[in-house]
C-alpha cells in the first residue's frame, strides 16, 4: 500500500497500512489458535492458569487488535467524505462507493460460507439464519454454522458503518452549507451517533451475542479514524504536525499496547467497557503510525519486507478462512503438553492458512475488487486539487483497502464440532 516517493499529506496513502493490518490481524489469527489448543487441552478459556500469568495475559491481549482494524478502515472510507464536505465540493459518488463496498467484501464472503456449508453442513441452523449470516446480521439472528465463521461478527459493525458513512457525510455537508455553525452541528451530529449506539447496543442482539458484537454500539470504535481524517485533511502538509513533539509517536504506541494488554484486565471479555478501552488502544496505535507518516518520519522497522505486506494484501482471505482452516487441522498434537502443542498447531495450520487464503484472494477476492473498481458509465469524477495530469490518481479517492475485521471475545472461539 505504499505511495509513489514523495508523496506527503493529502496525496498520499497509508505507507505503514498494509503492515499495520497484516500484524493486527496475525496476532488476532495467533489468539485464535491459541484459545482452541486451550480448549481442546484444558476444557477451560483460562488463559493464565493455561500458559502462565505473564503469556497468558499476553494472549488474551491480542485479541482486541480488531479495533485497530475499525480506526484503519474509518481513517481510509471517511477521509475523501470529509475533504468534500470540508472544502465544499461535489461529494464522491454514492454509487460507485457501494459498488466498491459491496466488491470488496461480499463475493469472498459467501464463497466462504458456502464452503464451510459443503464441508460440514448447516449444522441444523434454519434458513433465515444462514440469510442472516450471509447478510452480515449473525449477530441479530445467530445459528450454530455461523458459528463456524463466528468472527465474522466484526464485518457486521463494518458494514452498518459502511451505510452510515455516506448518510453522515450528505447530512453534514448540508449543515455546513446551510448555517454558520454548520460545522460544530455537523460534529454534535457525529457525536450523538455514537451515542445513541451505545444507548442502543444491545437493541434486537441474539441472546448468544455478547454486547461487545453490537454493531450499533461498535459506532463508536470509528471516531478515531474520522478524527484522523479530520485533521489529515485539514492539515495536509508537515507543518503542523510537526509541532508535536518528536515522541508523539512512540508515546502512542506504547500506550496502545499497554491498553492492549490491559484490556481483558480492566474490562471483562463481552462488556460494553472493552469497547471503550479497546477503541482507545486501536485509537492509538493508528495514531502513532499516521503521525509518523505526517511528521515525515519513516515507516518503522517491523513495518516494512514483503512477507508483511503479502498477509496485509490478502488479510481479508485470511480473516475470513483461518477458522475453518484450524478446524480442519484442530486434532495436531493430541495428547501432547499445552505449549508443544501450540507449536505443532501454529506450524501446521498457518501455512496451511496462508495457502487456503491465496486460493482466495487469487480465485474470489482479487477478481471481484477489479470488476467492482472498473469504470462503468456514468461515475461521477471528482478532480483533486494538487493532482498532477496523467498521474496516478491519489490514493485519497481510490478505493479503500480491505478491512480485515476480527473478533476479540474469546467466548466465541473455537467454532463447535462439525454435527
Amino acid at each position: 500500500m505504499e505511495w509513489a516517493s514523495g508523496r506527503r499529506g493529502r496525496d498520499a496513502e497509508l505507507q505503514a497500512g498494509d503492515a499495520l493490518r497484516a500484524w493486527a490481524l496475525m496476532s488476532v489469527v495467533c489468539f485464535h489458535i491459541t484459545a482452541g489448543v486451550l480448549l481442546l487441552t484444558t476444557g477451560t478459556y483460562d488463559f493464565e492458569g493455561g500458559y502462565g500469568k505473564v503469556a497468558g495475559s499476553l494472549i488474551l491481549g491480542m485479541q482486541t487488535t480488531v479495533f485497530i482494524f475499525f480506526a484503519l478502515s474509518a481513517f481510509l472510507l471517511s477521509r475523501p467524505f470529509i475533504r468534500a464536505v470540508l472544502e465544499d465540493r461535489p461529494l464522491p459518488s454514492f454509487r460507485r462507493y457501494g459498488r466498491h463496498r459491496v466488491g470488496r467484501i461480499v463475493p469472498a464472503f459467501w464463497v466462504a460460507i458456502l464452503v464451510i456449508i459443503v464441508a460440514y453442513g448447516r449444522q441444523g441452523s434454519s434458513g433465515s439464519e444462514i440469510l442472516a449470516l450471509l447478510g452480515f446480521a449473525q449477530v441479530y439472528h445467530h445459528g450454530h454454522v455461523a458459528a463456524l465463521i463466528d468472527h465474522a461478527w466484526s464485518l457486521d459493525v463494518e458494514a452498518l458503518f459502511y451505510l452510515v458513512l455516506p448518510l453522515v457525510a450528505w447530512a453534514s455537508a448540508r449543515a455546513i452549507r446551510r448555517w454558520r455553525r454548520g460545522g460544530t452541528v455537523a460534529v454534535a451530529g457525529i457525536v450523538l451517533l455514537a451515542v445513541a449506539g451505545i444507548l442502543l447496543e444491545q437493541a434486537g442482539l441474539d441472546p448468544v451475542t455478547p454486547v461487545t458484537q453490537s454493531p450499533l454500539g461498535g459506532l463508536r470504535s470509528f471516531l478515531p479514524g474520522i478524527l484522523l481524517a479530520v485533521l489529515a485533511v485539514r492539515h495536509p502538509g508537515p507543518e503542523a504536525w510537526l509541532r508535536l513533539p518528536r515522541w508523539t509517536s512512540g508515546a502512542l504506541l506504547v500506550a496502545g499496547v499497554f491498553l492492549l494488554w490491559a484490556a481483558p484486565h480492566w474490562a471483562p471479555t463481552g462488556d460494553s467497557e472493552r469497547v471503550f478501552v479497546g477503541t482507545l488502544s486501536g485509537g492509538c496505535i493508528f495514531a502513532a503510525v499516521v503521525i509518523r507518516q505526517f511528521r515525515g518520519g519513516g515507516v518503522w522497522l517491523p513495518f516494512r519486507g514483503p512477507l508483511v505486506a503479502w498477509v496485509g494484501d490478502r488479510s481479508y482471505s485470511i480473516f475470513l478462512v483461518h477458522g475453518v482452516v484450524y478446524w480442519a487441522v484442530h486434532d495436531i498434537g493430541d495428547g501432547q503438553p499445552i505449549w508443544r502443542r501450540l507449536a505443532i498447531s501454529l506450524a501446521v495450520a498457518i501455512p496451511a492458512i496462508f495457502a487456503a487464503a491465496e486460493v482466495l484472494h487469487r480465485l474470489v477476492e482479487k477478481p471481484a475488487m477489479d470488476y467492482s473498481r472498473r469504470p462503468r458509465p456514468g461515475d461521477r469524477r471528482v478532480a483533486l486539487a494538487g493532482a498532477v495530469p496523467g498521474a496516478a490518481a491519489p490514493a485519497v479517492l481510490a478505493p479503500a483497502p480491505a478491512f480485515a475485521g476480527v473478533p476479540e471475545a474469546a467466548t466465541a472461539w473455537p467454532p463447535v464440532p462439525p454435527r
